[in-house]
Order: structure tokens, then C-alpha cells, then sequence
């Protein structure tokens, strides 16, 4: 793991032999601080979801949770709320929220997370190598699969505070391949 600009080494991510990562995402902080709120969001081919602290150093990052859920290999990733939110998209085709724990639970100087059950999408579609999935703040976007009978993608806007489906976006004769919220 490189921080820019300067290119020092502040963690080397291992994982199990046979594993493979398939999305990748930060939550910025001050790495190597104990109580530094940042840490690296990897997505696994096996469909796993693991939060990593960054050392700051060349130690290697330690595995803090697993988020298990998905089916299928995770292809996007998203944090919002400053953390207190991961968003994961899987080529199983759902979109799963996990929120930071309310009494902050720490094993070790990352926060851990549950999934939030009352809010799982099965619509979800992974685009492959472009932005399936974006947060910020208390809100999501998502590439959603065709309609029936149509061809056309779309987007689907998602509060994540209030755990609900806001709007989804369709346009005839135009499809939506990747999202981006700012």
C-alpha cells in the first residue's frame, strides 16, 4: 500500500494463499495511528468483504473483519459517512450495506461493521471494469439490471440512513455503465 504523493510504503497486503482481490477501496486517516478511523476495503473473489488497518509502515495490514454474504466474486466497492458505511457488489448480482456498529466494537484501531439486513438489493449490475457502485454521504447509486423486456440499464438512488429506495433512473434507447455520486 503506496501513499501519495511521496510513494512510502505504509502497509503490505497479504492474503490466503489461493485468494484473490477483486475491488479495493479507502476510508483516509492517519495511517499507523491507533485511533486513526482510516483503513483499506478489499473485495475477494470468494465474495468476502475484509477491512484492513494500515500500519504506516512496511509491516504487513491486518486482517481486522469479514464481511461474508455474497455468492459470487465482489466486483465493486464503495465507503460513505466517513466510514460508517461500505456499500460491496457482487457478480452474484446483489448490492449488500453494512454500517459501522453503534457502540464502535473495535478489534483493534479499525471499526467493525454489520450488514444491515433490511437493505439488500437483488438488482445489482456488475459492470466489470467501471464504477458499479458509488456512495456519498448518506447516499448510494448503483448500476440496476434491464427492465423486463428491455436491453436498457439503469441507476438506482438508495438512502442510507433511512434504509430506503429513493429513485431509479431509466432512459429509452440509453443504457447507464458506470455511476459516480458528488
Amino acid at each position: 500500500v503506496l501513499e501519495l504523493p511521496s510513494g512510502n510504503c505504509v502497509g503490505n497486503l497479504v492474503v490466503a494463499s489461493g485468494e484473490h482481490i477483486t475491488a479495493l477501496n479507502l476510508c483516509s486517516g492517519d495511517y499507523g495511528s491507533a485511533n486513526s478511523g482510516g483503513f483499506l476495503v478489499t473485495g475477494m473473489k470468494s465474495g468476502s468483504v475484509c477491512i484492513w488497518h494500515v500500519p504506516g509502515s512496511e509491516g504487513p495490514c491486518e486482517l481486522q473483519c469479514t464481511l461474508d454474504g455474497h455468492t459470487g466474486a465482489v466486483a465493486s466497492l464503495a465507503v460513505a459517512g466517513n466510514g460508517r458505511f461500505l456499500c460491496s457488489g457482487s457478480q452474484d448480482r446483489t448490492l449488500r450495506f453494512w454500517q459501522q456498529q453503534q457502540q464502535q466494537k473495535r478489534c483493534g484501531p479499525t471499526p467493525s461493521f454489520d450488514e444491515t439486513s433490511s437493505v439488500v438489493c437483488q438488482d445489482y449490475r456488475c459492470t466489470g471494469g467501471t464504477p458499479s457502485v458509488s456512495c456519498d454521504g448518506p447516499w448510494v447509486v448503483f448500476v440496476q439490471s434491464p427492465r423486463l423486456g428491455s436491453w436498457e440499464q439503469g441507476a438506482s438512488l438508495w438512502n442510507l440512513v433511512l434504509g430506503k429506495w429513493e429513485r431509479s433512473f431509466f432512459r429509452r434507447n440509453h443504457s447507464v455503465h458506470c455511476v459516480v455520486l458528488r
